[in-house]
């Protein structure tokens, strides 16, 4: 046997596993405490009209890719399973695909938003939000 094909260890890949916070945001908001705070807790930060519209969406958007995980999350795993026992049907494939492009929409504009909103902050803003989530610099 050659090693390393024959170990059952797979990733999962399932999607409704993601954490909100994951991959590919900016620092600090790669860590979930930060980011959390920031869209739910009073932190004492002073916001502008513009920022706190700004956290406002991404307080929808985070509620909208939970609601999506909820909702597709099973249809997901269904497909997964399906597609195990007929590898070769056209027609859960493509459903499988449209399903990950949708997923992979949303986790990635809520990156974009994410991004833009880090942009917006000032350094004491962000010192204040990291003395606030107990990170030190």
């Amino acid at each position: 046997m050659i090693t390393g094909f024959g170990s059952g260890a797979r990733g999962d890949g399932s999607l409704t596993s993601h954490h909100l916070s994951g991959g590919g945001l900016p620092v600090p908001f790669n860590i979930p405490k930060v980011l959390h705070n920031l869209l739910y807790e009073d932190t004492g930060v002073e916001f502008d009209p513009k920022q706190m519209d700004m956290i406002e969406t991404l307080r929808f958007s985070t509620h909208a890719l939970s609601r999506m995980n909820e909702k597709y999350g099973p249809r997901a795993q269904e497909l997964k399973s399906q597609l195990f026992g007929d590898p070769d049907n056209k027609e859960l494939i493509a459903e499988q695909e449209l399903l990950q492009l949708d997923f992979f929409e949303a986790h990635q504009h809520f990156k974009e938003l994410v991004i833009v909103l880090s942009d917006m902050l000032s350094r004491q803003q962000y010192a204040k939000l990291l003395e606030y989530s107990n990170i030190q610099v």
